[in-house]
């Protein structure tokens, strides 16, 4: 079954679901990043599902090698934009860390 997270039902549970609750889909950015490994390891792989006017969007961004990384950095650093309210399932801990510092080699503003 699938339920709706309505304010209510967020306020009773874990604090960081109340920006979605109160979040409209075209707000949301859902993503997730694939590396070479753990630590300030490269991204080769970036997905993301945002909502827009014709409906939801998924991408995926690959850097086929090194010299890639910024491109797909690039290129779903411009998705972020505009977003309030990003979805991962690592991202506080791994995923937004990670990208911030592959982004600050590059140069990427996020």
């Amino acid at each position: 079954a699938v339920r709706r997270l309505t304010p209510d039902r967020a306020a009773a549970g874990h604090p960081d679901f109340g920006p979605l609750a109160q979040a409209e889909p075209e707000d949301l950015l859902l993503f997730d990043l694939e590396t070479l490994g753990l630590g300030n390891a490269a991204v080769f792989l970036i997905g993301c599902l945002t909502m827009g006017e014709a409906g939801p969007c998924l991408e995926q961004f690959l850097a086929e090698d090194y010299s890639q990384e910024s491109g797909i950095i690039r290129r779903f650093a411009a998705r972020m934009r505009g977003r309030t309210v990003l979805v991962s399932f690592n991202g506080k801990s791994f995923d937004l860390p990670l990208l911030a510092g592959r982004a600050g080699v590059w140069r990427v503003q996020l």
